[in-house]
Formats: C-alpha cells, sequence, structure tokens
C-alpha cells in the first residue's frame, strides 16, 4: 500500500473489549520502521496498533490515556515475502483466564511462544471502536503522527475484516484444504460485523476501499492504492529481498521495485524457481532515478555467490545471463554478444524464458530482439539445482527499475490497458504471446505470468 491508508471513524460508538481483526497479508518491505496493517488511534496515547516491528516481530498493543494496557509480541520472525498468510487477532477483555483476553492466529495455527506477553486486565476498555479513534488500514488516521514513512504498510492486504463486538476464531475465515493440507482462504465467512465493523475485499480494481461487509460503509482512501493481481488464491512472484546479500539493493512497492547498491554489481532473483515451461516477466528502467544503463536483465539457476558477480560474469560454469542495456548484447561467460538495440532509462524489456525449448529471448518496448532467435539456456538437468530463477543485475552504479511478473502494476502506477497471458492470467503492458506465428524461432508461443495456478498447471518439476 506505500504511501496509502483506508479509514473511517466511528459515528456511533461500539464495543472497546471485544472486537476481530482478520486479513491475508504478503509481506514487502523487512526491518524496516513498523509496517502497519491496522491501528485505531485517537491521537497522543491513546491507540491500539498491529505492527510489524523493524525486528520482524508481530506486535499488538494499546494504550489508553497514557500507561500502556497491553502489548503481545512474537518471538517468532516475519519475514517471508513469498507467500500470502493469514492472521487472525480475537480480543475479549471480558474473559476471566488472562491467556484467553488475547490470541493471535497464524494460517489457522494459535501462537503460543511471546517475547512480549502483557495481557489485558478483565473488562479492559480499549480506544477502538471510539466515535474520536479512527480505525485505519494501512496506518495512521487524519490527525495522527503516525503518518510517516515508517509506519505505512508495504505489501499487499486483501480481505480485511474487522468485527466489532464479537470475538472470532481463525477457522471462521480460513480452512485447511484437504488434498494439499494448506490452509486457504474463506472468500464468504459467516460473521457479525456489529456496529462499526467492515470488510474489505480489495478485490475491486478501481474500489478498492469499498466496503462488502453487512454495513456498508463509505471508506475514505488517503493516497492511491496500487491494486495487484497477486491475492492468497493465486500467489504471483516478485523480487526476493532475502537474495540481497552481496548486492545490497533497496525493495520496496510490494518488492516490484528496486534500487540496487552503487557500489555493488551482483544479482537479485525473483522468489518463485522454474522448473519447466514458458514464462514472460517486463522490466520498466527507471527514467527518474537511474543513473546509468548498464542493467542486465535475464536468468540464472543459482543466486549470486560475490558483490562484483553481474549476470553473465561467471566464465566457469557458462549458465547464468543477462540482456546488457549498454550495447544491447546478451552478457555470457565473461564476455558479451551482438543479440539487439541498447536500452536504457525509459525502456520496457520483456523476457521471455522457454525451459521446454530451453532458450531465453527479450523484447524491446514490445518489439522481439534478434529477430526473435533465441539464446540457449543450459538444460534443468545440468543447472546446479535443477531451476531457473528470474534474475537482474548491473555494471554500473544504482541502476532502478520497476518490474511485473503479471501483478498489473510498475512501481506503484497501473497499467493502462493490460495484456494477460493466454489463459487470462496476469496483466502486462505487453502481449506475452504478441508478435506472430514465427516470431519465436520461427514458431508461436504462449508465455505465461509467473505465479502459482500457472505454475501447477504448466511448470511442475
Amino acid at each position: 500500500m506505500a504511501s496509502t491508508y483506508i479509514h473511517r471513524t466511528p459515528s456511533s460508538g461500539g464495543s472497546g473489549t471485544t472486537f476481530t481483526i482478520s486479513f491475508w497479508m504478503k509481506r514487502g518491505r523487512l526491518s524496516f520502521g513498523n509496517q502497519t496493517p491496522f491501528i485505531s488511534h485517537k491521537g497522543g496515547s491513546d491507540y491500539t496498533w498491529l505492527r510489524f516491528n523493524s525486528s520482524d516481530q508481530m506486535e499488538f498493543l494499546g494504550y489508553k490515556g497514557g500507561p500502556e494496557t497491553f502489548d503481545l509480541k512474537t518471538t517468532r520472525l516475519f519475514r517471508d515475502t513469498t507467500a500470502w498468510m493469514h492472521i487472525c487477532i480475537t480480543f475479549d477483555s471480558t474473559e476471566s483466564v488472562e491467556a484467553d483476553r488475547l490470541k493471535f492466529y497464524v494460517n489457522g495455527v494459535k501462537e503460543t511462544d511471546f517475547a512480549t506477553s502483557n495481557y489485558p486486565t478483565e473488562d479492559n476498555t480499549m480506544i477502538i471502536n471510539d466515535t474520536t479513534a479512527a480505525n485505519a488500514v494501512g496506518v495512521g488516521n487524519s490527525g495522527a503522527t503516525y503518518l510517516s514513512a515508517n509506519n505505512y504498510w508495504d505489501g499487499c492486504l486483501s480481505h480485511f475484516h474487522f468485527i466489532d463486538g464479537t470475538a472470532y476464531q481463525a477457522s471462521t475465515f480460513g480452512e485447511t484444504d484437504a488434498t494439499s493440507g494448506i490452509w486457504k482462504i474463506k472468500t464468504s465467512p459467516t460473521v457479525t460485523y456489529g456496529t462499526n465493523g467492515f470488510f474489505l475485499k480489495m478485490e475491486d480494481r478501481t474500489n478498492l476501499d469499498l466496503d462488502s461487509g453487512t454495513n456498508a460503509f463509505t471508506m475514505t482512501t488517503s493516497g492511491t492504492g496500487t491494486a495487484t493481481y497477486d491475492n492468497p488464491s493465486n500467489n504471483f512472484c516478485t523480487m526476493n529481498p532475502l537474495d540481497n546479500y552481496f548486492q545490497g539493493a533497496t525493495f520496496s512497492k510490494g518488492n516490484l521495485y528496486t534500487v540496487m547498491s552503487t557500489s555493488n554489481y551482483a544479482w537479485t532473483s525473483g522468489t518463485m524457481p522454474l522448473f519447466a515451461g514458458l514464462w514472460y516477466f517486463e522490466t520498466y528502467v527507471d527514467v527518474s532515478v537511474h543513473t546509468d544503463d548498464y542493467l542486465l536483465i535475464g536468468a540464472a539457476p543459482y543466486t549470486a555467490n560475490a558483490a562484483n558477480a553481474e549476470l553473465g560474469t561467471n566464465s566457469a560454469f557458462l549458465q547464468d545471463l543477462g540482456y546488457y542495456g549498454y550495447g544491447g548484447g546478451y552478457r555470457r561467460g565473461g564476455s558479451v554478444t551482438s543479440y539487439g538495440d541498447s536500452y536504457g532509462d525509459g525502456n520496457y524489456i520483456g523476457t521471455y524464458i522457454d525451459l521446454n525449448a530451453e532458450k531465453i529471448y527479450w523484447s524491446k518496448d514490445g518489439v522481439i530482439q534478434n529477430s526473435g532467435t533465441g539464446v540457449a539456456l543450459t538444460a534443468i538437468a545440468d543447472t546446479p539445482f535443477g531451476y531457473w530463477l528470474p534474475a537482474m543485475s548491473q555494471y554500473g552504479s544504482g541502476a532502478t527499475y520497476s518490474i511485473n511478473f503479471g501483478n498489473g502494476y510498475f512501481g506503484t502506477t497501473l497499467i493502462g490497458s493490460p495484456s494477460a497471458d493466454e489463459g487470462g492470467i496476469g496483466a502486462f503492458k505487453y502481449d506475452p504471446s504478441a508478435g506472430g506465428a514465427s516470431s519465436f524461432d520461427g514458431a508461436a508461443k504462449n508465455f505465461r505470468a509467473i505465479c502459482t495456478k500457472n505454475i501447477k498447471l504448466y511448470g511442475a518439476p
């Protein structure tokens, strides 16, 4: 959500002792400030705050009139940026047993290990649902001091329920799939929203703050929300901030916007390994921040192993490779081979990975390069780990780019008049299968968005 939040100040008082917060999330930026999915804030020291702190612990804490009234903080760290996760917070201070007054559920499992466990006292009444306190998804309210870059949620949210007056368990909102054993979403749970409850599905891309609950409140959005096709039922690839040991890059905007280190060349990779099938992604070379055109866009069958090891510099394996902005060749094994046009600020580069024919292709602003003749990839069986990863690198200083795996946007800019893949999945600036019947080594090919639904159908090892 970046610098955006959705909020509403109750017009009628609700319960300050009993409520439920349930939502699905996919983490973006890690170890940064207080990433805040929800806050109810009156001002000063009157708030109820759910956050992921700078250590990546989940913490729910409340203040009323100054002193802290409760603080529950997990021991576990939440650093998985690859998958969607269900969070359910159940609050009922009327319970006689201390530990029953505040419960955390993660993917249906009750959390029991806490670094801090200061539970609310019996019948404790919080500022939440007060007519002077705004309830906000994504952080802050119109008069809060919490409107800072450190507190905005940077990641994805979906199916956000706030329930006033009832303490529901996680099983109300999710269930275990009988076949896969995976915790999955209940898209239409049976709940009573109470006086101030709301339900933000965030499915309507033109109306992300639509309240689909029975109250049908008019919510207010501050900032411009970024809609994504990434959702709990179909998880899309993003860049992986955990594969950043050598590069030292900065990831933001749902891990689809990357500023490379000014001194290190090592590549960063996507979150989803590719074992088979045909795959497509797009990269926008940022025109406003990018400092040179020495970007490399391509693929690697392993993660980087040195700070100065840009894509294509490894002469021992001759496997990782990238389309080189400077001169337009592709780099592999420490040398550059003529391939296509040079590219730089403001260009869109399409990458097509065909693991069935073991070829890779690139386009510039929608035009297939090298007359559609692909570059050979090392066979999956001959790679170290049996997969390929989308990868980005540089040879220069501080290259900046936005990437789209079908998520539907570059940075925070939605793609106008997008194209889906052949199966109707994803949103791209250019058609992944465009170019005619002879575009790819004399053949037509249907490349797919990198997401779990497509991988299940076309990319299983």
